[in-house]
């Protein structure tokens, strides 16, 4: 897969290499394994949603991502897993603002709104 040559690419011996392709099917891939979303919504193919995707995944990269000389946490996830969690997150978001506004007409200041809701959703199991 062209995403997991890519990461292969990037990666220069500093640490891990996660590269999200955002599309109708938006990819995840490291330098060993790929991951896509099959959830294509085209409300979230707006001006700055993929900025909202960046802010979701610094957000959990901050929050639980291992820092190097951290001691063991459980708490802590993997890049890759990671990534995948703000690429599910942010498709739940955009499906929780069309199910009530449509398939057009989202702005990115509208998704922003959704992502406590989509969180709710998602811990809870009902995605």
């Amino acid at each position: 897969m062209a995403a997991v040559r890519l990461a292969r690419a990037l990666d220069l011996g500093g640490g891990p290499v996660v590269v999200v392709l955002k599309g109708a099917r938006t990819i995840v891939a490291d330098a060993s394994h790929w991951w896509r979303c099959d959830e294509p919504n085209p409300v979230l193919a707006t001006a700055g949603s993929g900025d909202v995707l960046s802010g979701i995944l610094g957000g959990l990269l901050a929050q639980f991502h291992p820092r190097a000389g951290a001691r063991p946490d459980p708490r802590t996830r993997s890049l890759f897993d990671l990534a995948c969690l703000g690429v599910h997150w942010h498709s739940v978001a955009g499906r929780s603002w069309s199910s009530r506004h449509g398939d057009a007409g989202m702005l990115a200041r509208d998704l922003i709104d959704e992502i406590p809701r989509a969180r709710t959703v998602i811990q809870s199991g009902d995605d």
